[in-house]
Formats: C-alpha cells, structure tokens, sequence
C-alpha cells in the first residue's frame, strides 16, 4: 500500500492498542502480549525501508515519508516476515491462536 493519510489521526492509548489486537485481559495485558512486544521490538532495531531509513527512526507523525515507512514496515513485519499468522493464527492448535481475532479472516480490519 503507498496511499499516503489525509490527516493525521490520534495515536491510541497502549491499553487500547492491546484491546484491538486481542492481547488484553481486563487492564492487563496477557501473557503473550510480551512475545509479541518483544519480537516486534526485535524487528524494529534490524528494519530498513526502501529508501534505507531505519524502523527505530520512523517516529516523525506529521511526516508523510515515515508514513509511508511505517506502512511498509508493518506489510514486511506482517505478510513477509509471516508475522501476522504467527501472532494470530487460524489453526486453535498454534500457541497464539485466539477464537475473536485471526490474521487470514480479520487482516483488513
């Protein structure tokens, strides 16, 4: 995807964000909340986009290049690096796998 937003929307709270990706428990994050959190931060130190920016300095929000590299790091991070089935699989017999949120059926979301 290289659509570029319109505007710029509200970052949600980490509390909200572990809600929509299904890895809450009450206010708490779950306990595989921390595999994810760590994985994604594994991944994030080694990224580079295209243009060569690295993914621990894609923070700039208003900047339409780090969009655009945000946007790329989550399609390589989710489809290419199989991410998005690993953490949210289909098959209920996989580690991850949750019956609310699967990655095949729930991706476009």
């Amino acid at each position: 995807m290289t659509s570029s937003p319109k505007t710029i929307a509200q970052i949600p709270t980490i509390s909200e964000l572990r809600h929509a990706l299904d890895y809450a428990e009450g206010d708490k994050p779950h306990y595989d909340c921390h595999d994810f959190i760590d994985d994604l931060r594994s991944f994030r130190r080694v990224f580079r986009t295209a243009a060569g920016t690295e993914g621990r300095d894609l923070h700039q929000w208003k900047s339409r290049d780090h969009h655009l590299g945000l946007r790329e790091m989550v399609d390589a991070y989710l489809d290419r690096d199989g991410k998005g089935v690993e953490f949210w699989p289909d098959d209920p017999s996989k580690r991850y796998y949750s019956s609310s949120l699967q990655y095949t059926r729930d991706k476009s979301m």
